[in-house]
């Protein structure tokens, strides 16, 4: 049966274990409870606790168990006010998961000013002197009389909500600092010791929200993080931390000590201890992808976790029709497991946010509230859009596989979500670089936003040198729009197409990539006009849908391939631009 390779339903595969060692990979989340080959974790927990000589006067200091009602009636609300939402208001995220954050933060990274960039302890040191300084003002502007902080800590014992303990706790960190001390009957407790509760409290809960934020706050660190770095690095991607540009997004080019790792996560998360220990997670599930499923990074150059994030957000944002706030809120709420699956949906592919669990929640859900229930679609749609096959990427010049459903091309939005990912993502097709550097070396200069790519690139860097890919991402990344992107690189690769598919192509003249699409998105609402299409509705009969950068969003939405498809009009309008009459070619199918 294991040579068959089915066993009772799942798939295996016989071989030597040294052959799988170089496509495996095992690591774990440190911050997150492990459980030992002969030890429950619950016990090893308690007995962890126990060895601490202060754990029985302290356990029950956060305890909902012993609330006095009529004490928080009458004054819990008061003193909360004034604190709720602390947790919140950290998130350095909370603001990023429209598209137009996403693609403003896009068109400011420039990569070829950063390409020889390693992070540069001066400039770190530079950064945390500046939060230090801010922090330090913060505390004197907003120092606590002695009194006020009785009675914040008072408020403690008689809360009940993980959410109000966690504000209240991060509020007397920020002001007090994490190791300030008070008196609790007759024992001293630091703010360190209840976040270290809290922390236990939400773990057995499963509150990750919680859990993420307690770590951070608590400092703790994946030490395998260092290796999750040289192995995206042993495959010949860089990677960066944190959002554009720089220096707050920090591009990491060699291998560095998990310290330096660490102060780097740190200082481009502008000290948020939720997106330290998010940013962690996500490299350590990097490292298992990139070991085990090398080909969901083909055409990246870089992996960018801080839009790695946005996207995930901006995903979410996408199925719910939520508030960036509350979005925020649906992806730090996920268990490390459903990130990983998020992860690998956003780099895959696949289809996410679709089906009837988004549009038409079921009838059970109707009783939970709103958080509830948007949590429980969400995990629908992460489980579902787990099972499906690899959706098609924009490998433009390939056809859409046999495997894909007949009425992909069908489904409104599919296409520009898949452009919009791979924008984002910074994707471009397999030997992209080497083909724009051959077809440089038959016109003067492609144009791309405004930046040109001489053809004297061609004498200075050789085809394959990242110098050269990194130069190209410099005039792609200074297209704001993701789904616009993507189409400058798809008109690129028929650009390239015709030129390297034709000796006697040769142009003296700089080639504007942007006038193709605008030319080729004209031919297609000429069509449209006269077929009657979707785009009748809005672009083709002047009435403009307000899409990215005047383009009509029925071409975003349509598929590369087919009589409507984008190829079919780039290489039409590129035949325009060039002078050749359409019918003295073959036609396109």
């Amino acid at each position: 049966k294991i040579k068959a390779g089915y066993t009772n339903g799942v798939r295996v595969q016989m071989g030597k274990l040294e052959d799988f060692i170089n496509t495996s990979c095992v690591t774990s989340l440190d911050f997150v409870f492990r459980e030992d080959d002969d030890e429950d974790p619950e016990d090893k927990l308690m007995e962890l606790l126990q060895s601490s000589s202060d754990f029985n006067q302290m356990s029950n200091f956060l305890s909902y168990q012993n609330i006095d009602y009529r004490y928080q009636k009458r004054y819990r609300i008061k003193k909360l006010a004034q604190i709720r939402g602390a947790v919140k208001r950290s998130y350095s995220y909370s603001h990023h998961a429209s598209d137009s954050t996403i693609a403003q933060n896009i068109l400011n990274s420039n990569p070829a000013d950063d390409q020889d960039d390693q992070t540069d302890t001066n400039v770190l040191n530079h950064i945390r002197a500046d939060e230090h300084t801010l922090s330090t003002s913060n505390r004197r502007d907003n120092l606590l009389r002695d009194k006020e902080v009785h009675d914040i800590i008072a408020l403690l014992p008689h809360t009940s909500s993980i959410q109000d303990q966690a504000d209240i706790l991060h509020y007397l960190c920020m002001n007090k600092g994490i190791d300030f001390e008070f008196e609790h009957n007759g024992h001293h407790v630091t703010v360190r010791d209840l976040i270290q509760e809290l922390y236990n409290r939400a773990c057995n809960q499963r509150v990750w929200w919680c859990v993420r934020h307690c770590a951070g706050m608590l400092g703790m660190q994946n030490k395998s993080i260092a290796q999750s770095l040289i192995a995206i690095l042993a495959q010949q991607k860089q990677l960066t931390i944190g959002l554009p540009p720089a220096p707050r997004e920090h591009v990491l080019t060699s291998p560095i000590t998990f310290e330096q790792l660490y102060n780097t996560i740190v200082a481009a998360t502008g000290n948020d201890p939720t997106m330290v220990m998010l940013t962690q997670e996500i490299l350590v599930f990097l490292h298992i992808f990139i070991s085990t499923e090398p080909q969901l990074f083909a055409g990246m150059i870089r992996i960018r976790v801080g839009l790695i994030i946005q996207v995930m957000l901006g995903e979410l944002k996408r199925t719910l029709q939520s508030s960036d706030e509350d979005t925020t809120d649906h992806l730090l709420n996920l268990s490390p497991y459903e990130i990983k699956c998020l992860l690998h949906i956003i780099l895959s592919g696949k289809e996410f946010g679709i089906t009837e669990h988004s549009t038409k929640p079921p009838p059970e859900l109707a009783d939970l509230s709103k958080q509830e229930r948007d949590m429980r679609i969400i995990r629908n749609e992460i489980k579902e859009a787990s099972t499906k096959k690899l959706s098609v990427h924009l490998n433009w010049g390939d056809h859409p596989s046999e495997d894909d459903d007949d009425d992909d091309v069908g489904k409104h939005g599919q296409w520009i979500r898949r452009r919009r990912l791979d924008g984002a993502l910074n994707r471009v097709p397999v030997r992209f670089y080497g083909q724009v550097w051959q077809t440089l070396e038959k016109c003067k200069g492609i144009k791309i936003a405004d930046y040109i790519l001489y053809n004297s690139l061609t004498q200075e860097m050789t085809q394959e040198e990242i110098k050269f890919a990194l130069r190209v991402e410099e005039a792609l990344n200074r297209v704001p729009f993701t789904e616009y992107r993507q189409l400058i690189v798809e008109a690129c690769v028929i650009l390239t197409s015709i030129a390297l598919g034709d000796n006697r192509f040769h142009l003296d003249e700089i080639i504007s990539i942007e006038d193709i699409v605008s030319t080729a998105n004209g031919i297609f609402l000429q069509d449209q006009l006269a077929s009657g299409g979707d785009a009748t509705k809005c672009c083709a009969s002047g009435n403009p849908c307000g899409s990215a950068a005047g383009i009509c969003l029925h071409f975003y939405d349509s598929a590369p391939s087919g009589r409507f498809g984008t190829i079919n009009y780039f290489l039409r309008a590129l035949l325009k631009l060039l002078h050749v009459d359409e019918t003295s070619v073959c036609s396109i199918s």
